[in-house]
């Protein structure tokens, strides 16, 4: 899952089809990564594809690992950007939410006691 989630999602062109079924979609994708790795792979969408046309020289969105980006057993087709950047976002907003929650939230009091001086 870490290789996984370090991998990222990149725009390939789609250069054959293998098989375009409604029940499975494999073709094979060319993708450059962003190290500069070309890489021409696989691509099984498994048996519910996404409702998108896929056609030679067409584009399509996937997602490869970060120690194997050339592996067809590690890329998979996505219809989503990467999710680094709502796994930036999201904590940050929480954190930010939490400390707006603890600044509204009424303080304590403590209870004000006499010297026992002014009470003579």
């Amino acid at each position: 899952m870490v290789d996984d989630a370090r991998g990222e999602t990149v725009d390939a062109e789609v250069v054959a089809i293998a098989r375009d079924a409604p029940g499975r979609r494999v073709y094979d994708v060319h993708f450059v990564t962003a190290a500069g790795q070309a890489c021409e792979s696989r691509v099984d969408s498994g048996s519910n594809p996404p409702p998108h046309e896929i056609h030679v020289g067409g584009r399509a969105m996937v997602h490869h690992s970060a120690s194997n980006p050339c592996s067809s057993f590690l890329l998979r087709e996505t219809t989503y950007p990467s999710r680094w950047p709502f796994m930036i976002v999201a904590p940050m907003v929480i954190a930010v939410c939490l400390v707006a929650v603890r600044r509204l939230r009424p303080r304590k009091r403590r209870p004000v006691t006499c010297p026992a001086a002014l009470l003579k």
